[in-house]
């Protein structure tokens, strides 16, 4: 059993340009996971993260908004390694919205301002499902201490009232830390 510690940058894809300067390229995430192996280069991982988000998007009339929004998740992930340094891992990263809120910008007073919960804009659903991939590297650094980096896509299988406002899939980089046993 091994201890993975992963840091990841996240990107959102969203509809309209409106304020590029202003939206976040990459937002952050963190997890701890425990990898379980089954057998010789095939293993599990499960355990919890938490993901922060802000992202700028045009509704289909053109008005600008922006969500900022923080996520949990329980990962279960199955994860195949190659030659001990190549990997690809498969699995689903159900969770929900911890917090999270929409802004409008006014564009005569160019200011963004809170829109209300009780807004058509928000739903109760606060339940999402990721359906994950990637690809990477590892390195050993020390004896029982590895590091790898992984490209990921992430399709959004269920989201809530944030999913108006940003694409199904969201793709990443992946930062890890693991200590073997």
């Amino acid at each position: 059993m091994d201890l993975v510690f992963n840091g990841q940058l996240t990107h959102y894809i969203t509809e309209g340009g409106f304020l590029k300067k202003i939206n976040i390229p990459v937002n952050p995430g963190i997890e701890i996971l425990l990898n379980i192996n089954i057998r010789d280069g095939l293993s599990i991982l499960s355990g919890a993260g938490y993901y922060w988000g802000v992202f700028n998007s045009v509704s289909k009339n053109g008005v600008p908004y922006k969500a900022k929004i923080q996520e949990f998740n329980l990962p279960v992930l199955l994860k195949r390694s190659f030659k001990q340094t190549y990997s690809c891992t498969f699995g689903l990263y159900p969770g929900w919205l911890v917090k999270g809120h929409l802004q409008n910008f006014n564009r005569g007073e160019g200011e963004w301002y809170d829109i209300p919960k009780q807004s058509d804009k928000y739903n109760d659903e606060n339940f999402l499902l990721d359906v994950y991939l990637d690809i990477g590297k590892q390195e050993m650094i020390f004896i029982k201490q590895n590091i790898s980096v992984s490209f990921f896509l992430k399709y959004k299988f269920n989201d809530y009232w944030a999913g108006q406002f940003r694409s199904k899939i969201n793709y990443g980089i992946k930062f890890s830390y693991i200590l073997n046993r």
